[in-house]
């Protein structure tokens, strides 16, 4: 009997360990005819956003010439609240079918069924060169919906996505397989050192995309279109270099600063390196633009350069494209914190500061001015402390407000103090 129960407990728990595994099966079909050899891949969400869901890949399948597939010892996991749980995306390596998703529920111990009806896709293909002659696969080309135009990067989740760019061949050809039937913006080609251009339908040439009906395109169910022979020859602008170096009051280096470079039309940022030493490289149009230093930590007070926090006062740096722009150096100001007290009497207000500096933790100096209206008074700020009181103020709720001076090495700031005067 023990032996019985021995070998019964040794069969009982593989058979227990295949209950908790699930199964995805169906038939993938075309007009009603089964797709042979098609990818099929079950995604999972992560559930960490449910505005920005983000799909991660646990099992591919291949459909066998019945259009059959079978997705087997999947192991569920506990899905959060904001997950929009599973999905097989279904996919074939000739382009005829448009890439297809259909959410799917897999139980733990069972068999799921999810049969997927594809939709006849068409295929854009032709070949593209140079005008330099130089290798046509630094050369992409893309279709743009409507809502994307010259752009690719905003699907709603990517992993569902219709096909949208081709891989251009050492010969220059390329072939742009399972296209959605509908009509596109622009077929666009683009890679540096080119600059885009869309295709016109009516030239058979490229031309600067203009967003027209002249350059939009159609692609049919099952059409296979044959765009002529087409030669990128616009030359991206020249790249602009822009270096400078972020320190303190001190000349420490700070790292980490984020430097925006905004103007003509374009806006950039950098970031400092470790010796406070940033670089800017990118296609920026001739003009004037303004440069910005901000510390995504809030230790260091943001300015422009040349000036403070406001637009009021900077210097402004001019551009000629590819030319480069050195030495957009600044310093930066401590924040200053504030712990703030306040007292009322029959129609005073006694307001004390204690100010720190956010960098160091020290106690700066400086002057504050407390005002209401034309009631305003100053002193001085001795190791970080003030008292100010103002006198002849009306009864009720007063909105005071406190303007630090700052010092060489520690940023002001302007608050409002909210207090009842009796």
């Amino acid at each position: 009997m023990a032996a019985i129960a021995l070998l019964t407990g040794g069969l009982a728990s593989p058979a227990a360990a295949a209950t908790s595994k699930a199964t995805v099966k169906g038939v993938v079909t075309l007009d009603g005819k089964p797709v042979s050899f098609a990818r099929v891949q079950l995604y999972r969400d992560m559930g960490g956003d449910a505005d920005d869901p983000e799909y991660a890949r646990v099992k591919t399948a291949n459909t066998d010439s019945k259009g059959r597939y079978t997705i087997s010892g999947v192991s569920l996991v506990k899905l959060s609240e904001e997950s929009a749980g599973y999905a097989i995306v279904v996919s074939d390596r000739s382009g005829n079918i448009v890439r297809t998703h259909r959410f799917v529920r897999p139980e733990a111990g069972k068999v799921v069924t999810r049969n997927v009806w594809a939709q006849r896709a068409g295929i854009i293909t032709g070949k593209v060169s140079r005008s330099d002659g130089g290798d046509p696969r630094a050369l992409e080309v893309t279709i743009a919906t409507e809502e994307q135009e010259a752009t690719r990067d905003n699907y709603f989740v990517p992993e569902f996505a219709t096909a949208e760019d081709a891989t251009v061949k050492a010969d220059g050809t390329f072939t742009l397989g399972g296209v959605a039937p509908r009509t596109y913006n622009a077929l666009i080609v683009r890679g540096a050192p080119y600059a885009s251009q869309c295709y016109s339908p009516s030239t058979n040439a490229l031309a600067d995309c203009d967003d027209s009906v002249a350059q939009r395109i159609s692609v049919g169910a099952g059409e296979r279109r044959q765009i002529a022979p087409l030669t990128a020859n616009k030359m991206l602008p020249p790249a602009t270099t822009v270096t400078g170096q972020v320190t303190d009051t001190s000349g420490k280096a700070l790292k980490g600063i984020n430097v925006s470079i905004s103007g003509s039309g374009a806006s950039e940022v950098g970031v400092t390196r470790s010796s406070g030493r940033f670089t800017v490289r990118e296609v920026l149009p001739s003009g004037s633009y303004q440069v910005r230093y901000d510390d995504p930590d809030g230790v260091w007070a943001s300015q422009y350069l040349g000036g403070g926090p406001d637009k009021s006062v900077r210097q402004p740096i001019a551009i000629v494209s590819g030319d480069p722009v050195r030495s957009v150096d600044t310093r930066l100001k401590s924040i200053s914190n504030a712990k703030i007290a306040t007292k009322t009497g029959q129609g005073t207000a006694k307001v004390a500061f204690r100010i720190t500096r956010k960098a160091s933790g020290s106690s700066p100096s400086g002057t504050l001015k407390l005002s209401y209206g034309d009631v305003s008074k100053t002193v001085t700020v001795t190791k970080g402390r003030a008292t100010v009181t103002l006198t002849g103020l009306r009864k009720g709720v007063r909105k005071l407000v406190a303007d630090y001076s700052g010092t060489g090495s520690t940023a002001g700031f302007s608050k409002t103090v909210r207090v009842t005067v009796k």
